[in-house]
């Protein structure tokens, strides 16, 4: 049997691991996705952690996700985001991000998008992934993000929404990002 082969059964097999409903095993596979896991586990750690909701499962899959350090993964995750509907595990898989020191700046609009339209908390994560990320600025994003961060700002149902402030402390942010300040 070849070694990819090899591989590719391994990786089926913790997959299969993680959709087990016995919490001990997938509790037992998560620990091995830790020591052995390669990028083809993101996807399904993440459904995992939009799917149940017990703490130990939770706390496991953001410890991966927070110590990740395969570079291949970190566009996996962006893209999740980018497509991800609000769920309670969105706000942990954001954080992941500045955690494991992931570079979202090519993601700008998604973060504003989220910051906007989820939770007080994700917007605070949203924040902190803007704040970290110092990589490459995309004119096309920094405008996007501009524009919807104005149209929450001038929308006097928003005045007295929670989160407002963090709101403005990203369009602030983003604000230098476009005058090529930050």
């Amino acid at each position: 049997m070849s070694k990819n082969k090899e591989l590719s059964l391994r990786t089926k097999d913790l997959i299969k691991g993680l959709e087990n409903d016995d919490l001990k095993m997938v509790l037992k596979t998560l620990e091995k996705i830790e020591n052995e896991g390669n990028e083809a586990m993101i996807i399904p750690l993440i459904k995992l952690g939009i799917k149940r909701s017990e703490t130990e499962i939770r706390d496991y899959v953001q410890k991966i996700l927070f110590n990740l350090k395969i570079s291949s993964a970190h566009s996996i995750i962006l893209d999740e985001l980018d497509t991800m509907e609000a769920n309670p595990f969105r706000q942990e898989l954001i954080a992941s991000v500045w955690n494991a020191e992931i570079d979202g700046m090519d993601h700008l609009d998604t973060f504003v998008r989220i910051a906007i339209e989820g939770s007080f908390y994700e917007a605070i994560e949203c924040l902190t992934v803007i704040e970290e990320s110092n990589g490459e600025l995309i004119e096309e994003k920094i405008l996007e993000s501009l524009l919807i961060l104005k149209k929450y700002l001038d929308d006097p149902e928003k005045e007295n929404d929670e989160k407002r402030t963090i709101i403005q402390n990203i369009m602030e942010k983003v604000t230098l990002f476009n005058q090529g300040i930050a």
